[in-house]
């Protein structure tokens, strides 16, 4: 499993873009309820956001649109619910390498709306 912390500043305050693995970025924007899945590779293969949450809900966010192209998924998570996710590289529904998981905690804001502080 090749994986690794990312630390690159933020577009806004509430947005975590801490996983990594060769071919896929994930961000989490916790006043949003967003996914962001960045496929990082000129390999072919899929760049995906894989997630699951503390109140039993779980899904995944596929980016097939090519390298360096940002794919957006938005959810109606729970609010303080936390939200484990985990980048992914696939060929179809084939897992090929994954980072680790992390978790943070969604604010308390209505889906798709950035809240401050």
């Amino acid at each position: 499993m090749a994986s690794s912390a990312v630390a690159m500043p933020a577009a806004n305050a509430a947005e975590t873009c801490g996983v990594a693995t060769t071919g896929a970025w994930v961000c989490f924007v916790a006043d949003g309820d967003l996914i962001k899945v960045q496929d990082t590779s000129a390999d072919g293969h899929r760049a995906v956001g894989n997630w699951y949450t503390s109140d039993g809900r779980s899904g995944t966010c596929h980016n097939t649109l090519g390298k360096g192209k940002w794919k957006t998924c938005n959810y109606d998570f729970s609010e303080n619910a936390t939200v484990t996710y985990r980048a992914e590289v696939r060929e179809g529904t084939t897992l090929i390498r994954s980072s680790s998981w992390r978790t943070d905690t969604v604010k308390g804001c209505p889906s798709g709306q950035v809240c401050s502080g």
